[in-house]
């Protein structure tokens, strides 16, 4: 019995190992997307920026159908000048190269669970996200995206912790 406990201990530490590995492995590919403004009274609740992506705009010139709320979109992207930009919006699923899998929201704009970038509490976050503003993100090889990082004129944007605000 003490050898059956052992064993679907060592299971259950094997299992959580290999998510907390997962999200830590650096599988994807890194691109680089615009920001998008979002509106300003949305910018900042609380303790986190409200981000929005040029890509989450469907362009119909760049779209197989019409999307509706709820529906699964497949953005492929290709590399620009600076940023990746969007070279099509599917239903399905790409056969190759690099693309995100969101979701059309009650605005009509896609959403990448990438959305929110949360900021240390107290920092000095009093900042309006402009077209000055990209973000560095990974896609895996089904569309997920994960946020790395903020970048303003092409400088990491790093937030400070402001005691004076806590005082």
């Amino acid at each position: 019995m003490d050898r059956r406990a052992l064993l679907i201990g060592i299971l259950w530490l094997a299992l959580l190992a290999g998510f907390l590995a997962y999200a830590a492995w650096p599988v994807g590919t890194t691109v680089t997307l615009q920001l998008a403004p979002v509106d300003p009274t949305d910018l900042l609740r609380g303790e986190y920026l409200a981000l929005g992506y040029a890509i989450g705009q469907v362009d119909p010139a760049l779209a197989d159908w019409e999307f509706a709320r709820g529906d699964t979109v497949y953005v492929a992207l290709e590399e620009g000048d600076a940023v990746w930009v969007a070279r099509g919006y599917w239903h399905t699923r790409p056969a190759d190269g690099v693309f995100l899998k969101g979701t059309v929201d009650d605005n009509g704009r896609i959403a990448f669970g990438i959305e929110r970038y949360f900021i240390p509490e107290g920092s000095d976050a009093d900042v309006r996200v402009d077209e000055t503003w990209t973000a560095r993100v990974r896609a895996d090889g089904d569309g997920n995206a994960r946020l790395l990082e903020l970048l303003q004129d092409g400088v990491p944007v790093t937030f400070r912790y402001d005691r004076a605000q806590r005082s």
